[in-house]
């Protein structure tokens, strides 16, 4: 069962993604979101639901799959606490491509994209950092693609 439970926002500022947010920035990235505690096996996001903001795993471990050509779902990569599991609808992709399932009992932190795009396109710093946590996602894929090649 997903439960919706209150989160100590400050908590959340003391993750490193959010430390170069202005309090005003901090408290507008605040403002639709919400926080889940999850069982585990239960999904955060399915691939093909629409992308509606970003969600954050403030603790538990959570595996990010994607469906392969013949519908297996394939580990795209763990993710642990701290960790962004959606970060592609910053892109502007509409669906999320991936899905997110727990591996244990997992608290998640929703937030609405209308407000974390609101500040990408006015702190460069904060979307610097996004940028570089893409570019490192995409430098992992590249790996696992190459080490899935070999094995053929």
């Amino acid at each position: 069962m997903i439960k919706k439970v209150s989160y100590d926002h400050n908590l959340l500022r003391s993750n490193p993604l959010f430390a170069m947010l202005s309090d005003a920035e901090f408290q507008h990235l605040c403002e639709k979101s919400h926080s889940h505690r999850y069982q585990a096996g239960q999904a955060v996001v399915r691939e093909g639901e629409p992308a509606l903001g970003l969600y954050l795993l403030v603790s538990g471990k959570v595996k990010v799959v994607k469906k392969g050509v013949f519908g297996r779902s394939q580990i795209v990569r763990m993710a642990n606490s701290g960790d962004l599991l959606t970060y592609r609808a910053v892109s502007g992709i509409p669906q999320y491509v991936v899905s997110a399932m727990t591996m244990e009992e997992s608290l998640v932190f929703y937030l609405h994209l209308e407000n974390v795009l609101d500040i990408l396109k006015k702190n460069g710093v904060f979307a610097y950092t996004i940028i570089q946590k893409l570019t490192q996602e995409l430098d992992n894929a590249e790996k696992l693609f190459a080490i899935s090649l070999k094995k053929q």
